[in-house]
């Protein structure tokens, strides 16, 4: 099964980790997995890098950086 896409500007807002992860936690919350939801938001939050927290994300989401560069 294919991951749902973020796409993202990591020059913009749009590339705000934040901005990912809320985008990240609706693709979650409309398939009714709010434990999942619930634990991505942990491992974002304590990450410890912009680069680990997309790893997280990424678990449950393709994210296409429009520039590039992630």
């Amino acid at each position: 099964m294919n991951k749902p896409r973020i796409y993202m500007d990591s020059g913009g807002v749009s590339g705000n980790t934040f901005s990912i992860l809320a985008e990240a936690l609706k693709i979650l919350n409309d398939k009714n997995e709010y434990d999942t939801a619930e634990k991505l938001t942990k491992q974002v939050l304590n990450a410890q890098s912009y680069d680990e927290a997309l790893k997280h994300i990424r678990e449950y989401a393709d994210v296409i950086d429009l520039k590039g560069k992630y």
